[in-house]
C-alpha cells in the first residue's frame, strides 16, 4: 500500500469524496430517541455495576490476607462510607438522567442558546476594537458558561451533602461553607476564562478552515494542553492551596537523594495545606522535562513515616522514569484526534441540529455537545481501555519502587492510605475494571511480594 504524506493527506481531505461532514445526515432520523437511549443505557449500566459491587460492601470481615493489618471496626466503617457514597451516586445519576431527558424532550439547549443571544454581541463584532469577537465566538462562550453555571447550580445540593454530609460524617471534611463557595466561585471563574479561550480558538478554526479543521483543531488542543500543564501549578493551584517549601531536614534530604539516584530533575519540593479542605492524602509531581517539582499533601506528611513517604514517592518517580506520563499523553492525543475525525461527521449534520430545534443556526459548540452525547457508548469503551492502560502502569511503578528496595515500605504505606481513606478492600472485577484506574490493594501487595517480605522481617 502506498504511503500518504501529510501534504497528500491535507490535499485529499479537501476533496469531496474524502469529506465526512454529511456522512450521518439522515433526514428524519430520530436523533433525540437515539441520544436519550444512550443516556438511559449508560445509567442502567452504572446501576448494574453498582449492583454487582453491592455484596462486597456487606462483608463481615476483611480479606484474610489483610486481617492482621486492618482493624475490624475501621473496616466496617470503610464499608459504610462506601455504601453511603454509592447511594448518593445513584441519587445524583438519577437526577442527572431526568434532567438530561427533560432537556432533550423540551429542547433545553435551543432555549438556552436563544436566551444567551444579546445585542452587545453584534456591536462588539462590528467595533474596530482589538478585543472585538465575531458573534458565533462571543455567543458560544456566553452560552457554554451559562450552561456550566446551570449545571453547577442544579448539582449544588448534592455537592453540599457530599461535603458536609457524608465527608463530614466520616471525619474527612475540613472545609467550611465559606471555603466551599469561594472554591466554587474560583472554579467557575477560572474555568470560564480557560473555556472561553479554548472555545474561541475552536470556533475560529472551524470557521476559517471549514471542512479541513481537524488537524488544525488537534494542534490547538495539544498546544493548549501543554500551556495549561505548565501554568497550572504556579498560577492556578496556588489560588486554592498554600504552597510551602518542605523544610530542611531528614525527609527533604532523603527525597533529594532518591531523586538524584535516578537523575530526576527535582527543582522544587512543596507541601500544600490540603488539610484545610479534606483529610484525604496524595502526592504528585509536575513541570517541564528538565524542571520538575514534587508536591506533598500535608496530610500525607503527617500520617506516614519517612520510609513510607519515600516508598510512595519511589512509586511516583517510577511513573516518570518509565515514561508513563508520555504514554498517557500519547493515548490522549490519539483519542482526541480520532474523536475530532468522528466529530467531522456531525459538524454539518443538519438532521441532528434540526432534531434539537436548531433549524436556522448550526452552532459549532452545539454540534460538539450533541456529538459528546452521541458518543456515549464509545466513551464507555474508551474509559475501560484507558483504565486498563493505567492499571498496567501502576503495576510497573510498584515494581520500580520494589527494584529500589522500597517494596516493604510501599506496602505499609499503601495499607495505611487505604485505612486512613476508608477504602474498601474488595471489588467486583467488572466494577473495578470500569471505575478504577488503580489495581485493588490485595493485587498490588501480591505483585510486590509484600506478605513474603513481612514474614522475613
Amino acid at each position: 500500500m502506498a504511503k500518504i504524506s501529510v501534504a497528500n493527506f491535507l490535499y485529499l481531505n479537501q476533496q469531496p469524496r474524502f469529506q465526512l461532514m454529511h456522512a450521518l445526515d439522515f433526514p428524519g432520523f430520530p436523533w433525540k430517541t437515539v441520544i436519550a437511549g444512550f443516556s438511559i443505557g449508560k445509567y442502567v449500566w452504572d446501576l448494574y455495576l453498582q449492583r454487582r459491587q453491592a455484596p462486597y460492601l456487606l462483608k463481615d470481615s476483611p480479606p484474610a490476607v489483610l486481617a492482621e493489618h486492618v482493624d475490624d471496626k475501621k473496616y466496617q466503617k470503610a464499608l459504610a462510607y462506601a455504601r453511603d457514597k454509592s447511594f448518593l451516586s445513584t441519587i445524583t445519576s438519577t437526577f442527572a438522567l431526568v434532567t438530561d431527558l427533560l432537556l432533550i424532550k423540551f429542547n433545553g439547549l435551543s432555549y438556552l442558546w436563544n436566551l444567551t443571544k444579546f445585542a452587545w454581541m453584534d456591536r462588539l463584532a462590528a467595533s474596530a476594537s482589538k478585543f472585538s469577537l465575531s458573534v458565533p465566538i462571543s455567543h458560544s462562550c456566553v452560552f457554554l458558561f451559562a450552561l456550566t453555571v446551570f449545571s453547577s447550580l442544579i448539582q449544588l445540593p448534592f455537592s453540599l451533602y457530599s461535603t458536609f454530609g457524608i465527608e463530614e460524617k466520616y471525619g474527612f471534611n475540613k472545609s467550611t461553607l465559606k471555603i466551599f463557595f469561594m472554591d466554587l466561585f474560583k472554579e467557575l471563574t477560572i474555568g470560564g476564562v480557560l473555556m472561553s479561550f479554548l472555545v474561541s480558538i475552536f470556533v475560529k478554526i472551524t470557521t476559517k478552515f471549514g471542512d479541513n479543521f481537524v488537524l488544525y483543531a488537534w494542534g490547538a488542543y495539544i498546544m493548549f494542553g501543554l500551556v495549561l500543564q505548565s501554568i497550572a501549578p504556579s498560577l492556578i493551584m496556588p489560588l486554592f492551596y498554600k504552597f510551602t517549601p518542605l523544610e530542611q531536614g531528614s525527609l527533604r534530604s532523603k527525597i533529594e537523594d532518591l531523586a538524584a539516584s535516578i537523575k530526576f530533575p527535582l527543582k522544587k519540593l512543596y507541601v500544600i495545606d490540603a488539610s484545610r479542605r479534606s483529610a484525604h492524602s496524595n502526592a504528585f509531581f509536575y513541570g517541564l522535562p528538565w524542571n520538575k517539582g514534587i508536591v506533598l499533601f500535608d496530610t500525607l506528611v503527617k500520617n506516614h513515616t519517612e520510609e513510607e513517604l519515600l516508598a510512595i514517592l519511589g512509586h511516583e518517580l517510577g511513573h516518570w522514569y518509565l515514561s508513563h506520563n508520555m504514554i498517557h499523553t500519547l493515548v490522549d492525543y490519539s483519542m482526541s484526534l480520532a474523536q475530532l475525525f468522528l466529530f467531522a461527521a456531525f459538524l454539518r449534520n443538519d438532521s441532528l441540529y434540526e432534531a434539537f430545534d436548531f433549524t436556522k443556526e448550526k452552532p459549532v459548540i452545539i454540534g460538539l455537545l450533541l456529538f459528546s452525547d452521541a458518543l456515549g457508548p464509545v466513551s464507555s469503551l474508551l474509559t475501560y481501555g484507558s483504565n486498563k492502560i493505567s492499571r498496567f502502569c501502576e503495576y510497573q511503578a510498584d515494581a520500580f519502587a520494589k527494584k529500589l528496595g522500597l517494596a516493604k515500605d510501599l506496602g505499609d504505606g499503601l495499607i495505611r492510605i487505604h485505612n486512613d481513606n476508608l477504602s474498601p478492600l474488595e471489588y467486583d472485577p467488572l466494577y473495578t475494571s470500569y471505575h478504577h484506574s488503580h489495581p485493588i490493594l490485595t493485587d498490588r501487595l501480591a505483585a510486590i511480594d509484600y506478605m513474603e517480605l513481612k514474614k522475613n522481617e
